[in-house]
């Protein structure tokens, strides 16, 4: 289930635009930007602001006014002041060539209200840049204009006069190119897949792993750009984790819900993205200092399973745990004799160069040391290559090695 704003919320939503707050917008603003076609700065604004902040304040609930509702007097207001735009500026906006769609709107008010400032209708699904917006992407007909546009372009070529070398980079380049977009964000089911790899007629990468790669870039995304807007929505609609640890918290459809169930399907057949990401602290703000791996290539929770029992707070960031005095201030009870003493030297030695800065934290891909002496997959294929080749192969373990 999606969390649901508290009443307090809601009344913040219904609640009248405050002097403080069109202040802040404008002090959030460049100082040397133009918020009008009359040559005035924000820093304009900012000077002269004890004289002219009424009529600032003013302009701005009366605009924000006509914009809060469907009416027709707004319509008209704001073709207004399209036109005084253009008196003002010299660049003229088409009301012919504009078209009007109404969210919760009849389409019968939609039309009378197109008729009242001449101009035409439209409803979802439509196409912007190419791309269809509020279609149903899980249905197959989604994907028919998208494969009609990658046999369109194989067969504006001559392929067939093409040397074996020339087809198979042009076959790759329109193949690739023409849905990437799609298929970084929508998921493509088995029956599309299968209709794409029967355009190819010749081996090239697979449309299966070509889509759930893009998809789950998604997620790397969403663990080191966690201050964007975008991934603030994402948690404030499936937590601060974005549900990846509980995929079943949600059963609401949407474009996440779809990543994070193939990212839990991956998971089941043993193969876990996250164990390849680990954390960049910077100030270790959101970063968990427990579950995150950030200090190794494993979370410390796996590293130190007797500590991570007594910890109270088993969410703490790195930051909160690292301004503590103390590192045993959250445990039920300090550590005993043993095991839990020698976990916490081990843990304290380890903790000592770590020193936070001022950036915020980030997500980077697999490091290069397990990349070329720790991934099987990585060894495996070097295997291979040098089989190849006819090399001979030395085990390395570590970059002293190799220098050595």
């Amino acid at each position: 289930m999606f969390k649901r704003l508290s009443p307090k919320q809601n009344v913040d939503l219904e609640s009248n635009v405050t002097y403080e707050e069109i202040k802040k917008a404008i002090w959030d603003c460049g100082t040397n930007k133009y918020p009008g076609p009359d040559g005035f700065t924000f820093d304009f604004f900012r000077k002269y602001w004890k004289t002219i902040d009424q009529d600032v304040v003013n302009a701005a609930l009366r605009l924000l006014h006509y914009y809060g509702k469907w009416d027709k007097a707004n319509f008209i207001t704001i073709v207004q002041v399209l036109k005084c735009f253009f008196l003002a500026s010299g660049l003229k906006i088409n009301i012919h060539k504009s078209k009007l769609m109404g969210v919760g709107i009849s389409q019968e008010e939609v039309h009378s209200t197109a008729i009242l400032i001449r101009c035409s209708t439209f409803t979802t699904p439509f196409t912007y840049l190419g791309v269809k917006v509020g279609a149903y992407t899980s249905r197959s007909n989604y994907w028919d204009e998208v494969i009609a546009k990658i046999s369109a372009r194989l067969l504006k070529w001559k392929i067939k006069t093409l040397f074996i070398g020339g087809r198979l980079t042009l076959i790759k380049s329109v193949l690739t190119s023409l849905p990437l977009y799609h298929m970084s964000i929508n998921k493509a089911h088995m029956g599309v897949l299968n209709r794409m790899e029967s355009l190819r007629g010749l081996g090239v990468s697979s449309f299966f792993a070509l889509n759930r790669a893009l998809l789950f870039k998604w997620i790397w995304r969403f663990m080191s750009h966690g201050t964007s807007l975008w991934s603030h929505f994402i948690k404030a609609l499936y937590g601060d984790r974005g549900s990846l640890d509980n995929p079943g918290y949600t059963s609401r459809r949407s474009l996440w819900y779809n990543i994070i169930r193939e990212f839990e399907t991956l998971s089941l057949k043993g193969i876990n993205l996250q164990s390849h990401m680990k954390k960049k602290v910077g100030n270790g703000v959101h970063t968990l200092f427990w579950e995150d791996p950030w200090l190794n290539d494993l979370p410390l929770m796996n590293v130190f399973p007797r500590l991570y029992a007594l910890e109270c707070d088993k969410k703490v960031t790195v930051a909160m745990k690292l301004t503590n005095c103390y590192l045993i201030d959250s445990f039920l009870r300090p550590p005993r004799g043993g095991i839990e003493e020698d976990q916490l030297g081990l843990l304290v030695d380890k903790l000592a160069p770590v020193i936070l800065t001022n950036s915020n934290d980030s997500s980077a891909g697999e490091s290069s040391s397990h990349l070329f002496f720790s991934c099987n997959m990585a060894r495996l294929l070097l295997r291979k290559v040098a089989r190849w080749w006819e090399l001979d192969l030395t085990e390395l373990n570590s970059y002293e090695d190799w220098l050595n």
